[in-house]
């Protein structure tokens, strides 16, 4: 019995230090704005995700794109100077933190709107996710301007 009772305070007084010293941290992702099927987080003010759902996919699944957190302002001018001076169904490819991302613009009831375009490879040979279309007010209010 003396046994028993050891063991259960050996076991009970090593899990009480070991929890001690375990500490859970907390990383800092922060939802800053979304629309419909689009929202950016960032993470530790390091990294900002942009997900969106993809529209080719039959799960609706979301996919993402990362750029730096200190690119964020450069990013949201990248996505609306396009407004202005791309050539509509021109797609503009962008490396994003080694990812590559295609703004494609299009003009639809006399409104400029803008798609997200992820390729799945380099080579485009396991295809694309595409999100919806996107007006210039929609990318305003999913950077927070």
């Amino acid at each position: 019995m003396k046994k028993f009772l050891l063991a259960v305070v050996l076991f009970t007084s090593l899990g009480a230090f070991s929890q001690s010293s375990f500490k859970v941290v907390e990383s800092q992702r922060k939802r800053i704005g979304g629309i419909d099927f689009c929202h950016i987080e960032v993470f530790d003010k390091k990294r900002c995700d942009l997900f969106f759902k993809d529209m080719n996919s039959e799960d609706g699944n979301y996919v993402s794109f990362s750029f730096l957190y200190a690119d964020f302002d450069g990013a949201y001018n990248v996505i609306i100077n396009g407004f202005e001076t791309a050539v509509t169904d021109e797609i503009i490819k962008v490396k994003s933190n080694e990812e590559l991302v295609g703004l494609k613009y299009l003009k639809e009831n006399g409104q400029k709107l803008v798609q997200f375009i992820k390729y799945k490879s380099e080579d485009h040979s396991s295809g694309i996710a595409v999100s919806k279309l996107y007006s210039m007010d929609e990318i305003k209010t999913l950077f927070n301007k």
